[in-house]
């Protein structure tokens, strides 16, 4: 979704209403393991339920943010959309909308926790070095070493997983790629590799987004 819930939602009755949800599936799909990863980017929209359901556990929570090209995600949106065949138009622009309301968010509600970023091409370019890195910066001790699950983890990933290959540089590009998502990407992209991350960046963008937003926001019916 372009736009996702907003802040005032997150506290309302309907939306904690799903923490005990989460809570119990929680508890049932991981019973008492040591070390999980739950891997979808949507979460990143509802991540304070699933905080919160976490600390109902006294489960540690720490965030590992992935940042990919978003020009390539559009792109991967756009055909993905186009073999679902329900005749709706993904185009671009859209794309990249869906991949800056998504980053706005994740950066946002992991701001009071452990967090990491890292950078898709990184990751498949030398997942031992990434791997290495989120460790050190989550305080997580992997079950496996990085020598030992070497030959697993290099059995699949690979660079043809990458099946879109555009420009780092989107600053030149028009409208909300260089307004909004170009600076956004180059922060994530900085943070990846270690740098500070400029969360007055993140938080402009987020303003601007909003205020255009609400401009043109469908009136309730």
């Amino acid at each position: 979704d372009v736009h996702g819930p907003t802040p005032a939602w997150l506290e309302t009755p309907a939306a904690t209403a799903f923490v005990d949800t989460l809570k119990d599936m929680i508890a049932a799909e991981y019973a008492d393991s040591p070390l999980f990863v739950l891997k979808d980017p949507r979460i990143a929209l509802v991540f304070p339920l699933w905080e919160a359901a976490l600390a109902k556990l006294n489960i540690r929570c720490v965030a590992a943010i992935m940042s990919r090209n978003p020009a390539e995600v559009a792109l991967s949106l756009a055909k993905r959309q186009g073999l679902a065949g329900d005749s709706q138009s993904w185009p671009l622009e859209r794309g990249g909308l869906v991949w800056l309301r998504y980053n706005l968010a994740a950066e946002e509600h992991t701001r009071a926790i452990s967090r990491a970023f890292c950078d898709y091409s990184q990751l498949l370019d030398d997942w031992r070095s990434v791997a290495s890195r989120l460790g050190d910066e989550l305080d997580i001790r992997w079950p496996k070493s990085i020598p030992d699950a070497a030959s697993d983890i290099d059995s699949f990933l690979s660079q043809e997983l990458r099946h879109h290959r555009e420009s780092d540089d989107l600053g030149s590009s028009p409208g909300i790629w260089s307004a909004w998502i170009a600076p956004v990407f180059a922060e994530l992209r900085s943070a990846g590799r270690g740098n500070p991350l400029d969360r007055a960046v993140f938080s402009a963008v987020r303003q601007s987004f909003d205020e255009v937003y609400d401009g043109i926001r469908h009136p309730a019916s």
